[in-house]
């Protein structure tokens, strides 16, 4: 089969509108194939760069998106502290409840006021909380001794930080 120099095929005859073409000849500049006019360099309309109150918009609106994301998340933890805080309360007053109802004749002075100190805050502490067994366990403690010391629920009642546990000593003074 014949072919010209370089492979290929000759070339055909032109299209409408096509200038003639031919095999390049050494020492002649090459011509380009189609034209290119109405286009930029690259031959893909070029997009015009966006405006400069469209880049802020989408600035803020990230930063809106963002801010709104760290805060859900901090509400989130927040809300999950607390319960965990609630569970650590209800824990700690069922804990000190039935070690105030153990046998305390072997323990000391000291330690069974700390445990009594230590499981009215916890017990108080979770009734704050809207706990109902702490709230029960809590009027049951306060029932007692202030059964046995009226002055010691005159004197919660006026200086009780907690709110259930102010409540609770006004009620039984």
């Amino acid at each position: 089969m014949n072919q010209p120099p370089g492979g290929g095929y000759p070339p055909g005859p032109p299209y409408a509108g096509q200038p003639q073409q031919g095999y390049p000849q050494q020492g002649q500049p090459q011509q380009q194939g189609y034209s290119q006019q109405g286009y930029p360099q690259q031959g893909y309309p070029q997009q015009a760069a966006p405006a400069k109150s469209s880049k802020t918009l989408l600035f803020v609106g990230c930063g809106v998106i963002a801010l709104l994301f760290v805060f859900g998340a901090s509400i989130g933890g927040y809300f999950f502290y607390q319960s965990q805080k609630t569970e650590k309360l209800v824990r700690a007053c069922k804990i000190g409840t039935d070690g105030l109802s153990s046998d305390s004749t072997s323990s000391d002075p000291d330690s069974f006021m700390k445990l009594l100190s230590l499981t009215l805050e916890a017990c108080s502490g979770a009734c704050d909380r809207e706990d109902a067994e702490s709230c029960t366990a809590l009027d049951k403690h306060l029932e007692k001794l202030c059964g046995v010391d009226s002055s010691f629920c005159t004197k919660m009642c006026s200086t009780a930080n907690s709110p259930s546990l102010k409540k609770a000593t006004c009620a039984h003074k």
